[in-house]
């Protein structure tokens, strides 16, 4: 259609998924990653993003540093020449300086994850995650399994924050785990004794 309309040369696609696959699904293809869909391991928050603007950014090129959804809005605001204005606060940024190269920092120094049951969310939407199931429970047979059975979670009250290659990830009540993504994609080894700097830095970042 863009074609049709002879605008495909002039048009920003961004495509990506929101989450990485779900567990029982026909095509769970989270590649390497274990976790899926409501997890916050790299199975289940870890997604391609393609982007096409032709005349405007490099075919071909791979980005490697992490981005976020969130970087979608302020992206096309900025394609279009529209300026956010300042009371609109929003958390992220666009990528164009930096897929184009024109800015060589990466565009975020944490990113954050969080997971459904997480204190913030406040007792009072609670109604909200069981309300939710029993709606789909209305509708199909099975609901996905989980090996977190909670009512209305896809996975317990856990939290994750990125720098850099680090990867800080709480779950509750006490579990505690810092990894480098880059080495050890599936945070197999868990390195916040050997780097507690580094884990106090990024719980801190987290409060």
């Amino acid at each position: 259609r863009l074609k049709q309309y002879q605008i495909d040369e002039n048009t920003l696609i961004i495509f990506l998924s929101d989450n990485g696959g779900v567990v029982a699904s026909p095509f769970p293809v989270n590649g390497e990653f274990k976790g899926f869909k409501g997890q916050l391991r790299e199975g289940g928050t870890r997604v391609p993003m393609v982007m096409r603007w032709p005349g405007r950014l490099p075919a071909g090129h791979i980005y490697d540093r992490p981005v976020s959804a969130m970087d979608v809005l302020p992206t096309a605001l900025a394609a279009a020449g529209i300026h956010a204005p300042d009371s609109l606060a929003l958390d992220g940024k666009s990528l164009l300086p930096y897929l184009t190269g024109s800015e060589k920092t990466a565009p975020h120094e944490y990113l954050f994850w969080a997971g459904p049951q997480m204190l913030f969310w406040g007792a009072e939407n609670r109604p909200f995650w069981k309300g939710a199931e029993d709606y789909l429970k209305e509708r199909i047979d099975i609901l996905p399994e989980t090996p977190y059975p909670q009512s209305g979670a896809g996975s317990p009250a856990c939290y994750s924050v990125r720098k850099g290659n680090w990867i800080y990830r709480f779950t509750a009540p006490d579990q505690v785990i810092l990894f480098d993504v880059t080495k050890d994609p599936n945070g197999e080894v868990n390195l916040a004794s050997a780097h507690p700097e580094v884990a106090a830095e990024l719980k801190e970042v987290c409060n």
